[in-house]
């Protein structure tokens, strides 16, 4: 059996994992595998910083926004952190129209989100 290409990739910057999506097409038959790399990175982590890098991602759907956000309750639920930055303006609706940004931290550059890990608070896409 062939292993499938990874839809994720990963660097360590300062304490935070910065995750980065190699797929540009985030859909429904992707939801299992991206809940399993997305694990994967914060499994680990006694209190997960993650910044979820979306500059590539030009379309998300409904199920892969129930792994996104089941991954965020389930990083606040350890006192961790989840960021979102460089997010299109399509994917940033389609969070919108969900509901999702009242749950989900948006930065317009992975800089800023990646500074905010050091600051309190900073300054995010309002919704």
């Amino acid at each position: 059996m062939a292993e499938r290409e990874r839809m994720t990739g990963s660097v360590k910057k300062d304490g935070v994992v910065v995750i980065s999506f190699l797929a540009t097409h985030v859909g429904i038959d992707t939801e299992h595998q991206l809940r399993e790399e997305l694990q994967e990175y914060i499994q680990d982590e006694q209190r997960p910083q993650a910044l979820l890098d979306l500059s590539g991602v030009s379309y998300v759907s409904s199920g892969p926004l129930g792994v996104l956000t089941a991954i965020e309750r389930d990083v606040s639920g350890r006192e961790g952190r989840l960021v979102f930055c460089s997010v299109s303006a399509y994917v940033l609706e389609t969070f919108r129209a969900a509901g999702l940004l009242r749950l989900f931290t948006v930065y317009e550059t992975c800089e800023e989100a990646l500074d905010s890990f050091g600051q309190s608070s900073g300054s995010t896409v309002s919704s």
